[in-house]
């Protein structure tokens, strides 16, 4: 639960790799809503980067590099599998996390609208949802 009750992208994405059995409880510390308009770290990253229990659960597919383009992305969105861990760029790091679902579809949480599915060709902010991908994390089967 957020600190305003509910649940945020973090909780959402802790609640559903505990719940297919990927990973164990996490304690997540409590963070700002607003720490990727604010902060050139990010700490959704870092978990998955060193946090024990992430880092031998999850592997690394793809990251964002400064040189990123329209091309790169659609490489990586034809790779994506459902159950990967998506990481987007909320402000000036990646601060929000979604679930790949199946046929582009994706699970994440917004504090306003709530826990709900979103395509990753769908429009935001005048830009592709894909365009904010900043990295992906796939669960290592045990």
């Amino acid at each position: 639960p957020g600190r305003d009750g509910g649940i945020d992208c973090v909780h959402t994405l802790n609640f559903f790799y505990r719940y297919c059995g990927a990973i164990v409880q996490l304690h997540i510390p409590r963070q700002k809503m607003d720490h990727g308009q604010h902060s050139d770290r990010s700490l959704l990253i870092e978990a998955f980067e060193t946090w024990p229990e992430l880092k031998t659960r999850f592997a690394l597919v793809w990251k964002r590099t400064d040189e990123t383009e329209e091309d790169a992305l659609a490489a990586v969105r034809a790779e994506l599998l459902p159950g990967d861990a998506l990481c987007f760029l909320a402000g000036s790091v990646p601060h929000h996390g979604g679930v790949m679902l199946e046929h582009g579809d994706f699970l994440h949480t917004l504090k306003r609208d709530g826990v709900h599915t979103m395509r990753l060709d769908a429009v935001l902010r005048g830009e592709r949802v894909l365009g904010y991908l900043a990295a992906v994390y796939r669960p290592i089967p045990r």
